[in-house]
């Protein structure tokens, strides 16, 4: 930042530097069965030393109680660049005492370049889909599927980041 305006302007973007530019999630009730996020841009989110809780996008049940069922989300034909900001997109469940989704979580077909440590961060869930995306620029992987049972994971194309694929 070089001058008093683009702080200021940066203050503003992301006053909080938390959550993300679409986001989603279930806590006492379901707020995101069946959700389809296609077709959005999203360029030049964040800021400048965003925390761990700052993604383009986020989608989690992690809240939600454990009998708590919902219909998985969708996430495809999305293009994420440019963006200053922990990852791009981000499904996050926690396996124990909140709820679970009844089919695989879908990510296809996206483009993401340059924004932030994980291009695809799929974390402590189970039952997903990888498959159909490109991934570059990454300061650690392009793809992260973290403590996470039958993801499947295909067809995805990731180049010049730190690591391409990374299953743990």
């Amino acid at each position: 930042l070089t001058d008093q305006h683009d702080r200021e302007t940066d203050r503003y973007r992301c006053a909080s530097r938390y959550q993300g530019a679409i986001v989603g999630g279930a806590d006492s009730e379901d707020n995101v069965s069946n959700t389809k996020v296609f077709g959005n841009e999203i360029a030049d989110y964040g800021c400048y030393g965003s925390n761990a809780l700052h993604h383009p996008t986020y989608f989690s049940i992690r809240s939600a109680p454990d009998d708590l069922i919902v219909e998985p989300w969708e996430l495809g034909w999305n293009y994420l660049h440019d963006n200053h900001t922990k990852g791009g997109l981000h499904q996050f469940d926690q396996d124990d005492g909140c709820g679970d989704t009844n089919r695989p979580v879908i990510i296809r077909n996206n483009v993401i370049v340059d924004t932030g440590v994980y291009g695809i961060f799929p974390q402590l869930g189970q039952n997903g889909v990888v498959e159909h995306n490109v991934v570059s620029k990454i300061a650690d992987a392009a793809i992260y599927v973290g403590m996470s049972d039958n993801v499947h994971v295909a067809h995805n194309e990731v180049f010049d980041s730190v690591a391409g694929i990374e299953i743990e």
